[in-house]
């Protein structure tokens, strides 16, 4: 039986739909995202103490703290991509171990300076591209920080700290979500870390 060409475009959308929606239940759940650099072995040495409470996540509408992402096509979810540890666990640590890596000692009590920190953004979305063949993987992630001192009401605000990665692929999946998420946050911790106000707070000796 021979279609117009009209009709077999529909059909073929029509196929590409149920596919979609098929898909559309599946999870997959990523590894951890590493932490951005080692613990460094000189970390003990340093005279400032810094106590990092667990960073906020408030994502908007984000409100599973493991999904990090939705591969999409035609406004429907393929697939929902989770890490194995909570967005704010990833983030938390990956702070801690650039400031290690400063020289910086983490502590639980006795403090020179405290930072809370609230994550804005922390998604891999996946646009199709114009030719409709291939998805760009785009990960985004956006931190802000408050320092202060002992007895400090109200600390100095930082950033936002910002990171963006992207990748073209023609079916994406965990290792992807992985490269793009790890690297943006890379770029959103250097950036932290470049803060000239940044370091100018934690350069002040404690007040006695």
């Amino acid at each position: 039986m021979k279609f117009p060409w009209r009709t077999k475009e529909v059909l073929i959308l029509i196929g590409m739909i149920f596919l979609l929606l098929g898909l559309r239940s599946k999870t997959v759940e990523i590894t951890p995202i590493q932490p951005v650099v080692p613990e460094s072995p000189y970390s003990t040495r340093s005279d400032v103490k810094i106590k990092v409470y667990n960073f906020q996540d408030a994502r908007q509408g984000k409100l599973d703290p493991y999904l990090i992402g939705k591969k999409r096509a035609f406004g429907v979810t393929m697939v929902d991509f989770y890490s194995k540890r909570p967005v704010f666990k990833i983030v938390t640590q990956a702070v801690k171990s650039e400031f290690i890596r400063h020289g910086y000692k983490i502590v639980q009590e006795n403090e020179d300076f405290s930072v809370k920190g609230r994550i804005d953004q922390f998604w891999a979305k996946t646009p199709l591209t114009r030719m409709g063949a291939t998805w760009d993987v785009v990960g985004e992630v956006s931190l802000t920080m408050e320092v202060s001192r002992p007895g400090q009401k109200i600390g100095i605000r930082l950033g936002s700290y910002t990171g963006q990665k992207s990748k073209s692929t023609l079916n994406p999946g965990p290792k992807t979500f992985q490269l793009v998420m790890t690297d943006a946050l890379r770029g959103a911790i250097q950036e932290m870390s470049a803060d000239p106000r940044l370091i100018s707070e934690l350069t002040k000796k404690r007040e006695h």
